[in-house]
């Protein structure tokens, strides 16, 4: 008869694999030995269901377990599923039925509990941000709130990835296992006016990166973040922060983190242009160019631009 393998030696063989640290091998046996073998261990993992992982994370809320952890151990559980795929211990295609599972109770942005909603900034705020940046500041924010993405690509992000002509940038989105995914980001014309006028002061070859620091290497976190709270201080946009802080500190207190912007793209995306995604994968973007001229998506493009700037905005700026 065909050996079974249970979910067990699925755990035990992720928990084994080579090149792993001592840590991370503590970490895992833990995680599993608490939450996922007490439940499933004995169970073939050729008869796990999506009503498994249901119970799994009905199981762990029960017994008082966080969103976040309930979202790590099934994540983890997951990368055990692949790892066992690779290894021909179950059938192929059964790793992405795993994560389709867990993007199902755990879609993005909403890991975080309930009662501590997103803040993002509202439309005015951000016409706001964007009368108050110049330069490098205003070309990013505009691009950030426009294509939604990560901030690892701000920083990595060269001129030779962006096309003014055709009115986009492409990049590369950090996947699962360290790959990566291409992607092709399109933008208003008020965003490529803005980084055409920052590459003209830049004076930026192609190699160049498009938003480098003072030293002219890659810019770090804290000051993306040091910076986009300046913008909001010049601006206004300020935090109440009355009886919250010692008087030593209560100074003004910049309103939102710089990973917001990516929040009001979606929220932008969903409200104004729920049928028609902003970014694509190269493979979705190949397919739907048989459907959609470029000219016709920028025309969508530009209608985005119109539902947060006025024209009166636009000649302003």
């Amino acid at each position: 008869p065909q050996h079974v393998v249970s979910v067990r030696n699925i755990c035990e063989a992720y928990s084994t694999r080579v090149h792993i640290s001592p840590s991370t091998v503590k970490s895992v046996a833990f995680i599993f030995g608490k939450y996922i073998e007490p439940e499933i261990g004995d169970l073939s993992a050729e008869d796990l269901t999506s009503a498994h992982f249901d119970a799994l994370a009905s199981k762990m809320a029960k017994d008082g377990a966080s969103r976040q952890t309930t979202h790590r151990v099934l994540t983890r559980f997951a990368a055990a599923i692949t790892h066992a795929e690779t290894q021909g211990m179950v059938r192929r295609g059964m790793a992405p039925e795993v994560r389709s599972n867990v993007r199902r109770l755990f879609p993005y942005a909403s890991i975080r509990r309930p009662d501590t909603p997103r803040e993002y900034p509202t439309c005015p705020e951000f016409r706001k941000m964007v009368g108050s940046a110049e330069g490098m500041w205003r070309s990013l924010i505009l691009m950030l709130g426009f294509t939604g993405c990560p901030l690892h690509v701000v920083r990595e992000l060269t001129w030779e990835y962006v096309s003014l002509d055709r009115q986009c940038i492409q990049y590369n989105l950090k996947v699962f296992r360290g790959l990566r995914a291409k992607r092709i980001a399109f933008l208003p014309p008020i965003a490529i006016q803005a980084l055409r006028d920052w590459r003209r002061v830049q004076n930026a070859r192609s190699g160049h990166l498009v938003f480098p620091n003072s030293p002219g290497g890659e810019i770090s976190g804290p000051a993306l973040q040091a910076g986009f709270e300046r913008v909001q201080l010049s601006a206004g946009i300020l935090r109440d922060t009355t009886g919250k802080m010692p008087v030593e500190y209560a100074g003004p207190s910049a309103m939102y983190k710089i990973g917001s912007l990516r929040y009001f793209f979606m929220e932008l995306q969903a409200e104004t242009f729920e049928h028609t995604q902003f970014s694509l994968n190269s493979r979705r973007k190949s397919e739907a160019s048989f459907r959609l001229s470029l000219k016709d998506y920028l025309k969508l493009i530009a209608a985005a631009e119109g539902a947060v700037f006025s024209a009166s905005d636009l000649n302003q700026l």
